[in-house]
């Protein structure tokens, strides 16, 4: 933080002496790159962002193999520490295959947030960019103008300062969501799968800062179902292109998704509508009405 406070001290020196020689266009020709250089100077570049992301997601694959499961956090009875217990839904994973699988699935996270990453910085970047040249194209007259145009490009180097911050918020469940979907559905045989997931909807998704696609309100409640559970291949469930796990994203694939899911096993969990009338009938032969 004392390195981006002398960033912020170069970059208004410069912008000052930019004032101090407003009516020689020659001699500020250079500064606008010089201010830019200044603020850039501490800033994490979308590369080093991706390494720590990845690190981050090597460690919870590494953890969810330690545990055999979705890493949990327990409580010591000896020293009330914390302490990692055993993982859920990994009974009857081969987890030998498994490593292999949730590997993959963490490649194609890291490239997405890669892809992301680069679109996110280079728009907050050019953002402040302009702002920048702004200022350097037309150096205010009075004191009090300068300075107040001084704050604001400090303010918005602020904000790329933490740019990554906010930014992996906004994905920190990717990969975590993609483990606990392969653990629970597929890398189990269709017979031990679940049969539809329940949507549970966030408000943070309706952040317009942080979003790039429509809120998932509509979704808040809402039950999709899996295509090739045992539910399915028995022709209990309506499937249709309305309500097919195969045709969305779990949450956290899409930026600034911070919804979540239940996961349905039982066919009596199910409303009515969703099961055909082979369902109907399962279900009364098993006394669920």
């Amino acid at each position: 933080m004392d390195d981006f406070k002398d960033s912020l001290v170069r970059f208004d020196s410069i912008c000052i002496e930019a004032w101090r020689l407003r009516h020689d266009a020659r001699a500020i020709s250079s500064l606008a790159d010089a201010a830019k250089a200044a603020v850039m100077q501490c800033i994490i570049t979308p590369n080093t962002a991706v390494k720590a992301y990845r690190r981050t997601c090597e460690d919870y694959l590494a953890r969810t193999i330690a545990a055999k499961g979705v890493p949990v956090v327990g409580v010591s009875t000896n020293d009330s520490s914390a302490r990692e217990s055993t993982g859920l839904y990994g009974n009857g994973i081969d987890f030998t295959v498994a490593k292999r699988e949730l590997m993959g699935r963490m490649t194609q996270c890291v490239d997405r947030y890669r892809s992301r990453a680069e679109l996110y910085f280079q728009i907050e970047q050019g953002e402040l960019f302009a702002f920048i040249d702004e200022y350097f194209r037309a150096v205010p007259e009075t004191v009090k103008a300068r300075d107040r145009h001084i704050s604001k490009g400090r303010a918005k180097a602020r904000e790329l300062l933490y740019w990554n911050r906010l930014f992996y918020t906004w994905h920190a469940l990717a990969f975590p969501n993609e483990v606990e979907h392969y653990l629970i559905a597929l890398g189990r045989p269709p017979a031990q799968r679940p049969i539809a997931i329940r949507w549970r909807y966030s408000t943070l998704d309706e952040d317009p800062e942080v979003n790039d696609v429509e809120p998932h309100r509509n979704r808040d409640g809402r039950y999709f179902l899996v295509d090739d559970s045992w539910a399915a291949q028995q022709g209990l469930v309506n499937l249709c292109e309305g309500n097919k796990l195969s045709a969305i994203d779990l949450p956290g694939k899409e930026i600034g998704c911070m919804c979540r899911v239940t996961w349905i096993t039982n066919i009596n969990e199910l409303p009515s509508e969703l099961l055909t009338d082979v369902g109907r009938g399962y279900l009364r032969r098993r006394g669920n009405q």
